[in-house]
């Protein structure tokens, strides 16, 4: 009866440490996820100021674009009229080219944020595929 009473102690006992060890490591992911949640919600953050700035220099650009049709066609801004023939070429032609070095820094800007987008997009399928596949608790986007 003694050898099988210590047999069970034995048993419980090892039953008890692995209980120890799955309570730790449960937490230890749980504490992951939780940084992972974190991590997400602020690319989901970032991820909707690039949209932000996105849309602002899209509205912008064709804000220049619009300016830049009415100055060729003879009509500024608000309603004034400009007279092409009053302006001299070369001031047109100047005002066209940093007009142009504008439209294609917008451009350029617009392409980086589409780059960052576009990485940000690709960690936060990262995180949710990490959570899910490690199957932590993971909130839907």
């Amino acid at each position: 009866m003694r050898v099988e009473t210590q047999a069970l102690q034995r048993e419980l006992s090892g039953l008890s440490e692995r209980y120890s060890q799955k309570c730790l490591e449960l937490n230890r992911a749980e504490q992951s996820n939780g940084e992972r949640e974190k991590d997400i919600t602020r690319k989901e953050s970032e991820l909707e100021q690039l949209r932000k700035e996105n849309q602002d220099l899209q509205t912008r650009l064709m804000e220049e674009i619009s300016l830049m049709r009415s100055i060729v066609t003879g009509q500024g801004s608000e309603g004034v009229s400009h007279d092409n023939q009053d302006r001299p070429s070369c001031e047109l032609e100047v005002l066209l080219r940093v007009k142009e070095n504008e439209v294609q820094y917008l451009h350029k800007e617009i392409s980086c944020l589409r780059n960052e987008l576009q990485f940000l997009n690709t960690v936060l399928v990262h995180c949710v595929s990490v959570c899910r596949h490690s199957g932590l608790i993971c909130f839907h986007l």
